[in-house]
């Protein structure tokens, strides 16, 4: 109510700046949580699922796809592109993967065409070396 905290910890071993600066902090972890109740990114609901098998799974899931956002957002960082993870995303989801069959059915892979930002982060993020690993070409439509 007067703008002052007070910590408690049983954590005797760290030094009280270390305290202080892990609660400052907390909000990666409260923002993660935040982002699970979102229905366009990385959301726990809707669950269709009952099993506790299944829901467990869905968690682990729901759990690594944030661990991925962190890392995507340390990425952009890194990169010094001033970009969200969030929005970094939106741009990904644009980029598609086209498949043209040919004689003999032979199958060609090609990447949709990307604008700047887009080119940027499938290089930041190393996805075009891995889309040719995975489909073996990297050619462009034009």
């Amino acid at each position: 109510m007067f703008g002052k905290n007070v910590l408690f910890t049983n954590r005797l071993d760290m030094e009280t700046s270390s305290i202080i600066e892990h609660y400052k902090d907390r909000w990666i972890i409260e923002d993660g949580f935040r982002k699970m109740n979102y229905d366009d990114n990385i959301s726990v609901t809707p669950m269709f699922t009952w099993t506790d098998q299944q829901i467990s799974l869905h968690m682990f899931v729901c759990v690594i796809a944030l661990l991925a956002l962190r890392i995507l957002r340390q990425k952009l960082k890194e990169s010094g592109m001033e970009m969200s993870g969030e929005r970094a995303l939106e741009i990904l989801r644009n980029v598609q993967a086209v498949g043209s069959l040919y004689e003999k059915r032979k199958m060609e892979w090609n990447l949709s065409e990307m604008d700047q930002d887009a080119e940027q982060l499938m290089d930041i993020l190393k996805l075009k070396p891995f889309f040719d690993k995975m489909v073996g070409n990297t050619k462009k439509l034009k």
